[in-house]
């Protein structure tokens, strides 16, 4: 490991920036390395075009992934909601749940070991129930051998086949969303996401997703990957990642 935390907080106005100084300062004090993408990763330009945005977000989640990779533990800041540190809890929380069922050790022990690997700072209630919740309801498997579209219009029972591609709803933008958004990716399970309100997905997040359908009628959606996914297989679509924006 180069590094003995990885720092998940925003970091976009003075209170962020606070919060996170007397983090590094502790850390400092007990001579334990840090990763924080404030000062170490790549910052989003907001002046760029649309098409640059995208590029620049695919760079910003690569870069804090690889971050994230060689920190043996997070802190992570869950003081006001950001789709971005959430995403990076879910990346984290997925190291210890395992999919391939062969391997799976107990929920307790699982949690055990990611318990020893987190600590998360000043949550509100919000946030931190939406972890707890997510803890308690996902379910991973990988037992279904076909190919199905699974539609995720709420979060009230998350059983994660690794065998689906996932189309998640992103109105109102829950952030238990992305806390999912960052387990899934983890675990290269394929994912889409969809709106009724055109309610996107922020552009770092949405750059670990194949997409975003905005105000598409549910059964279309399903349709069209199913069809997509049958092209794929027969050879008549090369791009295993289809990025497909449907207004």
């Amino acid at each position: 490991m180069k590094y003995n935390n990885y720092i998940a907080s925003p970091f976009f106005n003075d209170d962020d920036l606070k919060r996170i100084k007397e983090v590094e300062y502790t850390l400092d004090e007990v001579k334990s390395t840090y990763y924080s993408p404030k000062d170490s990763g790549i910052i989003l330009n907001k002046n760029l075009s649309a098409d640059m945005k995208k590029i620049q977000g695919r760079r910003i989640l690569d870069s804090n992934v690889d971050a994230m990779k060689d920190c043996n533990k997070m802190i992570c800041l869950l003081h006001r909601k950001d789709s971005g540190t959430l995403f990076e809890l879910g990346w984290w929380v997925a190291q210890y749940i395992d999919p391939v069922s062969s391997y799976l050790s107990s929920k307790e022990k699982q949690l055990k070991g990611l318990n020893s690997s987190l600590l998360i700072l000043d949550p509100i209630e919000e946030l931190l129930n939406d972890y707890h919740n997510f803890l308690k309801l996902v379910e991973l498997k990988d037992e279904v051998a076909h190919f199905s579209v699974q539609i995720l219009t709420n979060y009230d029972d998350l059983v994660i086949d690794c065998n689906k591609i996932y189309v998640l709803n992103v109105d109102n933008k829950p952030g238990i969303s992305y806390i999912l958004r960052g387990f899934l990716y983890y675990h290269d399970i394929p994912f889409y996401t969809y709106s009724t309100n055109n309610q996107d997905a922020s552009i770092i997040t949405s750059a670990a997703g194949l997409g975003n359908f905005n105000n598409v009628n549910l059964s279309d959606i399903e349709n069209t990957l199913t069809y997509d996914y049958h092209l794929r297989n027969l050879g008549m679509m090369n791009d295993l990642k289809v990025n497909k924006d449907v207004e």
